[in-house]
């Protein structure tokens, strides 16, 4: 039975090379010898397949190089965990992914008419501006050419004006939707946290305990908690941290299930944490999706750092030898504390869906491999021929002639 299971879960997961000991690792060691020594319940071994397939999943999220499936992970990972959110019904279960796709994909395109294609190189330093009084094209199509700002705004004030700074985040983000704003919020720990330990044959059922919490899980009033564990006193409990308490509940003989409400707490607080990283992450893969080879990076990089995202994420697709810009990248990168030892995706986006034989290239190799393309190789001819036009070969002869009477003088005069 054991062989079965395991192979059917090589199929469901996708790790058909996994061995005995990565699948210990994966259900834990009792677990694993519960589950294939056949000592668990049925009731016990479903449910313990069902959180290992999670695990999996889980696992393998952030290890696709598709930035397309790693957004599609994040969105499987939403679906597994948004009823342990929030309260949907199953109609509002069934649309509500959707709904979060959506979102991501809304904050990518704020981000790029924030910061467009052709003055990204601008806002990063890569390029400069030619002199004071000229402004980048986005500026200048958002403000100077703009009739409605022109009527209502004075040439001076519309010159001090900065798109990406007007457009910025706090901004974007006061304006969405209650629903939608919710994303960005920091979670909170309830006020109030009644005990309930999920059991209704529970003696203390009926007990009116509760905890009064910070909005970071610090007990800052605690009531009744004496009547379930005698050993506690509320006194006691003030100032602890709602995941300790657990822990001393547990230590004092106190049976605690994975319905106590106590528990339940800390898992949705993890998980509203959790959801705003993956939300972020996921906003800063369609960026460099949708951008593309040259810009998509680029603008990712920026997204990082602005909502402290992994700034290696960007780096790594950005290694496209086609950008005469690319050494700024690597320095800019570099600067901002990135890894030199970073393993990049060569060209990630010319393969065009298969990753199988896409070449890793160290950052700090980059330097050492720039590669020039046709059209710079040409733009390179033409300048030499150009220069060379412009050299006016009498005067050379000239100048050549008068060196040879120079020097013949110089040696006539050694000789007498």
């Amino acid at each position: 039975m054991g062989k079965i299971i395991k192979s059917l879960l090589r199929k469901m997961t996708g790790i058909e090379g996994a061995d005995e000991e990565e699948f210990k690792q994966l259900f834990g060691q009792e677990s694993y010898d519960k589950f294939f020594d056949g000592t668990n319940s049925a009731d016990e071994d479903y449910n313990e397949l069902l959180r290992t397939i999670s695990r999996i999943k889980d696992a393998k999220e952030d290890n696709s190089i598709s930035l397309n499936k790693r957004v599609d992970n994040i969105i499987n990972w939403y679906k597994r965990n948004a009823s342990k959110i929030e309260s949907f019904s199953d109609l509002a279960m069934y649309y509500e992914p959707e709904r979060f796709r959506n979102f991501i994909e809304k904050v990518a395109v704020w981000y790029e008419l924030r910061y467009h294609d052709y003055d990204l190189d601008y806002e990063l330093g890569f390029k400069q501006i030619d002199n004071e009084d000229s402004v980048t094209t986005y500026n200048c199509n958002m403000f100077e050419n703009n009739e409605y700002a022109k009527e209502n705004m004075s040439k001076k004030s519309l010159k001090g004006l900065d798109w990406p700074s007007l457009y910025n985040a706090h901004s974007f983000i006061k304006s969405l939707p209650g629903h939608e704003y919710a994303y960005f919020d920091a979670p909170e720990y309830p006020y109030v946290l009644k005990w309930e330990n999920g059991n209704m044959y529970d003696d203390k059922a009926n007990i009116n305990a509760y905890v009064k919490l910070s909005k970071k899980g610090r007990v800052v009033e605690s009531s009744n908690m004496k009547y379930i564990c005698n050993n506690i006193s509320d006194r006691k409990l003030v100032g602890m941290h709602i995941i300790d308490v657990i822990n001393l509940l547990n230590a004092n003989g106190v049976t605690i299930t994975t319905k106590n409400s106590f528990v339940k707490a800390v898992e949705k607080y993890e998980l509203q944490k959790q959801l705003k990283d993956k939300m972020l992450d996921a906003v800063m893969y369609r960026i460099i999706e949708r951008g593309g080879n040259r810009v998509g990076p680029k603008r990712g990089f920026l997204f990082a750092k602005e909502f402290g995202r992994n700034i290696d994420v960007p780096m790594s697709y950005g290694l496209d030898f086609s950008d005469p810009y690319l050494n700024h990248f690597v320095n800019l990168y570099l600067k901002s504390g990135g890894n030199p030892d970073l393993d990049c995706y060569e060209n990630y986006f010319m393969s065009m869906g298969d990753y199988r034989n896409i070449n890793f290239v160290k950052v700090s190799d980059t330097f050492k491999t720039r590669r020039y393309t046709e059209e710079e190789k040409e733009l390179a001819k033409r300048l030499v021929d150009l220069l060379a036009s412009r050299v006016d070969y009498d005067l050379i002869r000239k100048e050549d002639a008068k060196k040879l009477r120079l020097e013949k003088k110089i040696r006539k005069s050694k000789i007498k």
